[in-house]
């Protein structure tokens, strides 16, 4: 792909969602079991990079990282494997200075050299300034990150980290996607309005699109990638999980407001998009007042045409 292309038109745009960085930081993720590192969407993940085929070193970016966990687990499980040749050199983007610092600070209680750190929105990643002092890299992972981009962005996205790789290099999305138009409606009211409640501004920030699979692979393919589907599966939460997603004391009672709040938008969305209930598997557990769905999340490697 040569000459300018529509991250070098449209990166300026922005859109990545803020609230990420804050996101990363709190404990309501331990109850989710797709982000542990024993999960099969982990291992499935990491299979997919082929690292035990590399013989070189191998620079690796993290994007839209939060508090690193994705890139730190795969870096962990590589130098752990009796089939490693390589070590894997680390660095992390995210749109915010504030989880990078927490990355770093982390490390150094570990004892740990700190990492490199391109703080820039994901777009504008092949631009960042951070990325003069690292060069082409080999590998650029995001785990449920360009899901809270606006529509269209994360094409751009991912035409930014094309331009960030080496030729050999490749490009790892793992994801939700909503499985029909129809549940797509549903799925984007309710991922909206939790990110609303968690304090993204709409205005500023823009509102998040979960693509359909089949709308992956045209972003993948028009940012000039090959992309290969790996693996699809669920990641199975109960609303009571967000706890502390909203605010940062627990305790506070606003926390337990948006939850309810957010199972009422939760009943609205499977009221005006059935097919939102059955694909996400929606359940109301009305004696304990749970609600559980079902997310659709993928794995999807791509490698430059």
């Amino acid at each position: 792909m040569n000459g300018t292309t529509k991250a070098d038109q449209l990166s300026s745009k922005g859109g990545a969602y803020t609230g990420t960085g804050k996101q990363g930081q709190n404990e309501f993720r331990k109850d989710i079991g797709s982000y542990a590192s024993t999960s099969p969407f982990f291992v499935k993940a990491f299979d997919a990079l082929r690292l035990g085929e590399r013989t070189g070193p191998i620079i690796m970016i993290d994007a839209m990282a939060g508090p690193g966990k994705f890139g730190l687990d795969i870096r962990k499980t590589h130098h752990n494997s009796p089939n490693s040749k390589t070590k894997i050199w680390l660095a992390f983007n995210d749109i915010k200075k504030e989880p990078l610092m927490k990355i770093n600070e982390e490390a150094d209680k570990r004892g740990e050299d700190p990492y490199a750190t391109i703080q820039c929105d994901i777009c504008e990643l092949n631009t960042a300034e951070d990325m003069r002092f690292i060069g082409k890299v080999d590998i650029v992972t995001v785990r449920y990150g360009l899901k809270d981009l606006p529509k269209g962005h994360a094409q751009v996205a991912l035409e930014a980290m094309r331009q960030t790789i080496a030729d050999d290099g490749m490009v790892l999305v793992a994801d939700m996607f909503a499985k029909s138009k129809e549940g797509q409606y549903g799925v984007n009211l309710v991922h909206a309005k939790k990110q609303e409640l968690a304090g993204r501004n709409e205005q500023r920030e823009g509102v998040c699109h979960i693509p359909t699979l089949e709308e992956w692979q045209v972003y993948f393919l028009e940012a000039g990638f090959k992309p290969k589907f790996i693996y699809g599966t669920t990641s199975d939460v109960n609303t009571k999980n967000w706890t502390g997603q909203f605010v940062e004391d627990v305790s506070d009672p606003g926390d337990f407001k948006r939850i309810a709040m957010m199972d009422d938008i939760i009943k609205v969305a499977c009221a005006r998009h059935p097919e939102f209930q059955t694909e996400f598997q929606v359940s109301f557990a009305s004696a304990h007042r749970e609600i559980t769905l079902k997310f659709p999340i993928f794995v999807m490697v791509g490698e430059k045409a």
